[in-house]
Formats: C-alpha cells, structure tokens, sequence
C-alpha cells in the first residue's frame, strides 16, 4: 500500500509490473504455507491428545473392572525413577551421597503416590461395588415387604367378603326358613287340622308323621297339615265343639254331611308317586275321624311301586290292616284296607 501512495498510482488501476506482481505471489505463498503448518501442527497435537486419553481412559476401566495392572505400574515407577534421576543428575558425571539419597526420597514419594492412587482406585471399586449391592438388597428388601403387604391385604380382604357372603347366606336362609319350617311340634302340644278344623293333643312324633287326639279318635297324619295352636285356643276349640254337639241330636252336623258324601272307594291310577300318597294320607285320615270300617284303594298293578309304598305307609298307621283284594275283585290292583 505505501508503494502505491509512492507511486502515486490511483486504488482501482491494474497492476502490470511484473516485478511487484512477483513480490505478492511470494508473500502470499508464504502466507498459505505458514497457515498449513499452523494446521498440521493442530492436528498432531489434537492426534497426540487423542492418544493419550485413549490410554488414560483405558487404563481407568481396566481398574475399574478389576484387572491386574501390576506390570504397567512397575514400568510407571521405572520411569519415574529414571526421570527424577535425570533431573537431579542432568549434567554432573558424579553425584554425591546426597545427591543419592535426594534421587531415592524422590523415588520413594514417587512410588508411594502412585500406589496410593492405585489403592484409592480399587478402594472406590470396591465401594461402588458394596454400595451397589447393598442398594440391589435394599431395594430386594423394599419389593418383597411390598408383595408381603399386597399378599396380606388381599388375603385379609377375602376372608372379609367370604365371611360377609356365609353372614348374608345365613340371614337370607333364615328369612326365608323361617315361615316355611316352623320349629318341629312335640309331645302334648295343642294342634289345629288345616283340612277342617279340628282341635287336637299331639301324641306321637315320628320322621314323616305326627299322631294326634281328636276326642276319642287317634289319627296319623303329615306335620304339614297341622299347626301349632295356644292352650287357649284349644280350650276355645273344643268349648264350642261341645257346646254343638249337646245342642244338636249327638252327632256333629259337619261330621254327618261328610260321612255321607264319604265314598269307600279311592281310585289313584295315573297319579305320581308323591301326589298318591297324599291323597291317600287324607282320605285315611277322615275315614279314621268318620269311623268307616273298610276302604279300597284302587291303584293298579303296573310295576307295583305304587302298590308297594301305599302299603308300607298304611301299615304305619296302628289299628290299620292291610291285604291285597280277593283275585276275582282285582288281586294285587287293589288295596283293602280295615280300620
């Protein structure tokens, strides 16, 4: 620039002389050449950083998983004798004893650094190591109390529904039993028949059947066409029951009117089981408390079941005889029966 102001040669006007022109390509070879040095030696130095770190950190996870370094170590302490010696001997062809034990006592701290730094490496190994593995039980212990607490709960919380479902079962099964089966009636108690009326004492309990008093009558009947009366209501019963009966001519109007409609004769062919049995309890309990003296039960032979149940229940009745009717009236397909 301060050759052009010399030269009084204005900014914008080419250059032709082949002298200066020379003199700029120089410089800037110079230039470039100066700034690629500058560069190689950036990545040289960026190389050898790289390579040392490479080294470091290797030797860091070599420690950290608990290989041997033994061999490395000696050749560090090796070195770093040899470099103290040379700083203390740089220059002088004989040391004195001093100098000697100057070189050793370096040596000795040398040594003693770098086994420290290896102690401290191994002992944060094994620190971290103790740390993690207490934290792993800490954490085991924490899981399985949790499990422990969600088992009791849950176990805790069935219990409590399975019980809550027997209390719920038993209360509804008690509602529901309890005007359905009233308690079993006894000995001496004082009964109602469903069927008409009648007033009696029970006097005998069995399984499927009661016997009870009806003045001078003893009739066998199922529990179910009874009901349990007070003492009151028996006395109330038979009162007016007395009260009638001195009133008429002797014989109850009622009674009268069914013995006379009574038909010696029950057909039960086609009837199940249970529902035959019924029927005869019934039409045996009004021939008791009318007196009749025989009746025929019509059943049939068929397979002879009916035959056989109806027969094993008369023959629980006391004063009752059973027999099968004369072959020329219907044999085994008809009942007699004498009270």
């Amino acid at each position: 620039h301060n050759l052009m102001e010399t030269l009084r040669l204005p900014d914008d006007e080419p250059i032709d002389q082949r002298m200066l022109s020379g003199a700029i390509e120089n410089a800037q070879r110079k230039v470039e050449s100066r700034n690629f040095q500058s560069r190689k030696y950036v990545l040289e130095y960026d190389d050898v950083m790289n390579r040392q770190r490479e080294i470091i950190y290797g030797q860091r996870a070599q420690v950290l998983a608990g290989e041997d370094l033994h061999p490395q170590i000696l050749s560090m302490i090796d070195s770093s004798i040899d470099k103290k010696v040379k700083e203390i001997a740089a220059g002088k062809p004989h040391l004195d004893t001093w100098q000697a034990e100057e070189i050793v006592k370096g040596a000795g701290r040398q040594v003693e650094k770098t086994i420290r730094d290896i102690r401290t490496a191994q002992a944060e190994k094994e620190q971290t190591k103790a740390a993690r593995a207490e934290l792993q039980g800490f954490l085991e212990a924490i899981r399985q109390h949790k499990d422990t607490e969600r088992r009791t709960r849950e176990e805790y919380i069935d219990r409590k529904l399975v019980q809550l479902r027997r209390r719920n079962a038993r209360k509804a099964g008690g509602e529901q039993a309890q005007p359905s089966k009233p308690s079993p009636l006894k000995v001496g108690e004082k009964v109602r028949v469903t069927d008409n009326g009648m007033v009696g004492e029970v006097s005998k309990v069995s399984a499927r059947n009661v016997t009870i008093i009806v003045g001078n009558i003893t009739s066998t009947m199922s529990a179910d066409r009874l009901e349990r009366i007070s003492s009151n209501e028996f006395r109330e019963a038979s009162r007016k029951t007395v009260a009638h009966q001195r009133g008429s001519s002797g014989e109850d109007e009622a009674i009268r009117e069914r013995k006379l409609n009574f038909s010696p004769e029950l057909d039960i062919r086609g009837e199940r089981l249970q529902d035959a049995l019924n029927i005869v309890t019934r039409y045996i309990d009004d021939a008791i408390m009318l007196n009749i003296g025989s009746v025929r039960i019509i059943h049939g032979k068929g397979t002879g079941v009916l035959r056989e149940e109806i027969q094993k229940y008369l023959r629980t009745i006391p004063g009752v005889s059973v027999s099968d009717e004369d072959i020329r009236n219907g044999g085994a397909g008809v009942t007699v029966v004498k009270l």
